[in-house]
C-alpha cells in the first residue's frame, strides 16, 4: 500500500507529495513532456533524486522534484528538474532563476563527480505553475531586443519545459491514466473555477482506488477542505458517496478544521486560538482529536499534521489514555 510522505497542505507540497509515487511521476512527465523527449527518455526506469539545488531566495519561488531518466537503450542517465512554481503572480524574470538553478545543479555535479568522470548530467528544466492567472514564460533573448545580432551569441540561451496547468483543458486532465495524478491535478484545476458545487468536486475523486491510496485520499481530503469554501453541510453533501471507512476520515479531518461554524485551514484555527489565548482549550481540542483520529487508523504523522503536534507527542497521548 502507498504511503502519503504528507507533512504540510500547501500547494507546492501536495503535488511534490504526489510525485513522490513513482508511477504518479512516470504519469505525469509521460503527460506532459514533449514527445521528442519521451522518444528519447525511459520513462519506467526514472529514479527519484534525494536532494535539492534551492538556496533560500529560489525558495521563495520554486519547490523541486528531481529525477534521473536513462536515455533509451543505454545507462547514461539525464537529470529532470520539477519545479514547481509557488506564487500565482507571474514574474517576467523566472528564466533568471531558472538560470540559476541551473549554475547550482551543475557546480554540485562537479564538485561531486568521480576522479576521471568527465561528463556530467544534462539538466532539463520542467517548470509546473498551477496558478490562477495565464502565463507564458519569458526566454532570456526576449529582454535583449536592442542588442545586435552578432552579440547575441554571448547571451546565455536554454530551453524549459512550461506547463500551465490553467492552460489545459479539464479534457486533458481528466484523460491522464494514472488516478492518483489525474485527482491530485483535477482538484487543482477545480481552484479556478469561480462557482463549484459538491457533485463536480466529488467527480475527481471518482476512479481513485481507496486501498491502494487511502493515505493519500486523506491528504486530498485535508487539500479540499483547505482550497474549497465548503460550508459544513456542502462538506457533509460532498462526502455522501464516500465509502464509509474515507467518509469516517473525512468527518475527523473535518472537525479538526471547523472553526466558528465554518471550515478553515488547520494554520489558521491555531493561530486563531494562540491570539485569543486559548493554549489550554487548544490543547484539549488537540487530544481529542488525537485519539479520535487514532481510533479511526489514521497514520501517526497525518495525525501530527493535522494538529500540529510533534509525532512523538501524538504518540506520548496515545500512551497516555489508553
Amino acid at each position: 500500500m502507498s504511503k502519503s510522505p504528507l507533512t504540510h497542505i500547501s500547494h507546492d507540497v501536495f503535488i511534490k507529495t504526489i510525485l513522490a509515487d513513482l508511477d504518479a511521476a512516470k504519469s505525469f512527465l509521460n503527460s506532459f513532456l514533449p514527445e521528442h523527449l519521451r522518444n528519447v527518455l525511459d520513462i519506467e526506469r526514472l529514479t527519484q533524486v534525494k536532494t535539492s539545488f534551492l538556496t533560500e531566495s529560489l525558495k521563495n519561488r520554486f519547490a523541486d522534484v528531481l529525477f534521473d531518466i536513462p536515455l533509451s537503450g543505454t545507462q547514461n542517465n539525464v537529470r529532470v528538474a520539477v519545479l514547481v512554481e509557488l506564487k500565482s503572480q507571474r514574474d517576467r524574470f523566472v528564466v533568471f532563476q531558472l538560470m540559476e538553478y541551473l549554475a547550482l545543479s551543475y557546480r554540485s555535479q562537479i564538485k561531486e563527480r568521480r576522479r576521471h568522470q568527465r561528463n556530467l548530467k544534462l539538466i532539463i528544466p520542467f517548470v509546473y505553475y498551477h496558478g490562477k492567472e495565464k502565463w507564458k514564460l519569458s526566454e532570456t533573448i526576449d529582454f535583449f531586443a536592442n542588442v545586435p545580432d552578432v552579440l547575441l551569441k554571448y547571451l546565455p540561451q536554454f530551453e524549459s519545459i512550461f506547463i500551465d496547468l490553467k492552460g489545459k483543458s479539464e479534457e486533458e486532465i481528466v484523460a491522464i491514466e494514472n488516478s492518483l495524478l489525474r485527482t491530485a491535478l483535477h482538484l487543482q484545476f477545480l481552484r479556478f473555477l469561480d462557482q463549484i458545487d459538491e457533485k463536480i468536486l466529488y467527480s475527481a475523486f471518482i476512479g481513485l482506488d481507496e486501498d491502494y491510496y487511502g493515505n493519500y485520499i486523506q491528504a486530498m481530503i485535508v487539500y479540499t477542505l483547505k482550497n474549497f469554501n465548503l460550508e459544513e453541510e456542502e462538506f457533509e453533501d460532498f462526502i455522501t458517496e464516500f465509502p464509509d471507512k474515507v467518509k469516517s476520515t473525512a468527518m475527523t479531518i473535518a472537525d479538526r478544521l471547523i472553526q466558528k461554524g465554518k471550515l478553515e485551514g488547520i494554520e489558521q484555527g491555531l493561530e486563531q486560538g494562540l491570539e485569543q489565548g486559548m493554549e489550554q482549550g487548544m490543547e484539549k481540542k488537540q487530544v481529542e482529536i488525537v485519539l479520535k483520529s487514532y481510533q479511526n487508523n489514521i497514520e501517526i504523522s497525518l495525525i501530527a499534521s493535522i494538529t500540529d503536534l510533534s509525532e512523538e507527542r501524538v504518540r506520548e497521548i496515545i500512551e497516555e489514555n489508553n
